[in-house]
């Protein structure tokens, strides 16, 4: 137990726990006999002073909130003002739904990337249509009795938005596999890179951008193939039926190396649009106020500071790199390079290119990024509640 006048200095208690990969719930608790005045030296030979002591610390049993709570009193009323202590005890070692160590929860991440890919197939469809520049022409004769009369009299305005949103719905099941993996590797990677990066004494900075930049990069190499062929199976004038053949096609006309044609411009667009999503999350957890531990609806604020979090998140990662999409999508249709895609676009459109389907990209992009981190922060949520914490 600390007590005021201890060789061990907070810091440096709190930094051996972090790096013997124990988490917060297993810190002994701060009891009210703390001195209000206690102070946190920071040097390396307070922090070391431990190692020649082998100290017992009493098993606790109080609840990970209490001893959240402890700490940040502690913290407040102390002459120690790091930013990088505030962070490293409070919410910025923990993943999206706070009280446990990320890679506890490996089945939430996945969980929550599928359903936010199942729930936003349509959007992503349209967003598809939109930046790719297909055309859409609705055809009575291609919908079923029930859809025909209300496709007849749909504006060409909403036709885009019609055609994603009704069957056949191709290549349904990849594309929703694809993002959920995918998505699940970024956010998983990039809480538990964190954390690691954090208890190895990295800045908080470092630890928030590297994961993401590193995870996202690797995830769009592997994932390209897969990417460019769902795009393409949206054109409504293709009659590929299927991402086999869609993958087929491309590897015919253009060998194995089409296949990743475009990876240049989807890692400039993945890549800057999950490193600004995490760091505005990480951001928007660290300025929110704490949620009070003894409330009665800490759950309910919990899930409000989620929503708040993920919806600054998922706008500004879509409103970054809508240029870049629009890019992306030009060089799978043409099948021109970077450069060539550019000029070819600002021919046409003029700069008005950057903001081509934006509208329906804001929508596509910035809701799966903000339900798939709210939908990560509510399962964890429920799962910590389950076991009581």
């Amino acid at each position: 137990m600390l007590r005021a006048g201890s060789k061990i200095s907070a810091f440096g208690y709190i930094v051996k726990m972090v790096r013997n990969r124990r988490t917060l719930m297993e810190f002994p608790p701060l009891t009210d006999r703390v001195p209000m005045r206690f102070r946190f030296q920071r040097s390396k030979k307070s922090s070391l002073s431990n190692k020649k002591e082998k100290r017992q610390h009493p098993a606790t049993t109080s609840s990970v909130a209490q001893a959240r709570q402890t700490l940040h009193l502690v913290i407040e009323n102390s002459s120690y003002r790091s930013q990088d202590l505030r962070d490293l005890i409070g919410r910025g070692t923990y993943p999206m739904g706070g009280g446990s160590a990320a890679k506890e929860h490996p089945v939430e991440y996945f969980s929550a990337s599928l359903l936010a890919a199942v729930v936003n197939y349509p959007l992503w469809r349209a967003s598809a249509l939109g930046q790719s520049g297909f055309r859409v022409v609705l055809q009575s004769a291609n919908y079923p009795p029930i859809l025909a009369n209300v496709a007849s009299s749909v504006p060409p305005s909403l036709a885009p938005y019609f055609y994603a949103f009704s069957p056949p719905y191709k290549g349904l099941f990849a594309t929703v596999m694809g993002m959920s993996w995918a998505r699940a590797a970024i956010f998983y990677g990039s809480d538990t890179g964190k954390q690691y990066l954090l208890s190895a004494g990295f800045s908080q900075s470092v630890s928030t951008i590297v994961p993401p930049l590193v995870i996202s990069t690797a995830v769009q190499c592997f994932n390209m193939p897969l990417v460019r062929a769902t795009i393409l199976l949206q054109n409504p004038e293709s009659d590929v039926p299927n991402i086999r053949e869609s993958l087929r096609q491309i590897y015919k006309s253009h060998g194995i190396s089409g296949l990743w044609h475009g990876t240049s411009a989807g890692i400039l667009k993945t890549v800057p649009k999950y490193c600004t999503a995490i760091f505005v999350k990480d951001y928007i957890e660290r300025v929110l106020p704490p949620v009070d531990p003894n409330s009665d609806h800490k759950h309910r604020d919990a899930l409000i500071h989620s929503a708040i979090k993920s919806s600054a998140a998922g706008v500004a990662g879509a409103a970054l790199t809508n240029p870049l999409d629009v890019i992306r999508n030009e060089m799978f249709k043409t099948n021109l390079g970077l450069v060539d895609a550019i000029r070819s676009l600002h021919n046409e459109l003029g700069w008005n290119f950057l903001v081509r389907g934006m509208s329906k990209n804001l929508i596509a992009v910035s809701i799966p990024v903000a339900s798939t981190i709210f939908f990560t922060d509510a399962f964890i949520q429920y799962t910590n509640s389950r076991k009581g914490y």
